[in-house]
């Protein structure tokens, strides 16, 4: 269990904007982890953030494009008129990214593979974008 565990267990009731920020928290407490993985502790800490990220991307990307058309929308109510550039950018996921280097250096491969799976289902780090 990690900070974040009550607030994960609570996700569906955080706007857009809370789970964004969480999502970021989380990913920052994961790169402090990992920096300290010489003490088992923390790189047993940075697997579990890893995995409560990778656990909630799915409600992320959508609070992700959710808060991208807010920011549109209040382009449009302050300026008068749509932005130029709706598209909203698949990013990478950081959670991700690590833990498959660690689940790598560890030989576990078919882990890593259904991780694979899920993040490319939803799109990140694909490089894609789509007209929000």
């Amino acid at each position: 269990m990690t900070t974040f565990s009550h607030r994960l267990a609570h996700i569906k009731t955080l706007d857009c904007f809370d789970i964004v920020d969480l999502h970021f928290e989380i990913q920052e407490a994961i790169k402090t982890a990992y920096r300290l993985r010489k003490d088992p502790k923390q790189l047993s800490l940075a697997i579990e953030l890893c995995e409560e990220s990778i656990s909630i991307s799915d409600i992320v990307i959508e609070a992700m494009k959710e808060k991208h058309r807010a920011r549109l929308k209040e382009y449009e109510d302050v300026v008068g008129m749509k932005p130029s550039n709706t598209k909203f950018f698949y990013p990478s996921h950081h959670g991700y990214s690590q833990l498959s280097i660690i689940l790598r250096r560890s030989g576990d491969a078919d882990r890593g593979a259904v991780i694979t799976k899920k993040i490319e289902s939803e799109g990140w780090g694909s490089c894609r974008y789509e007209d929000i």
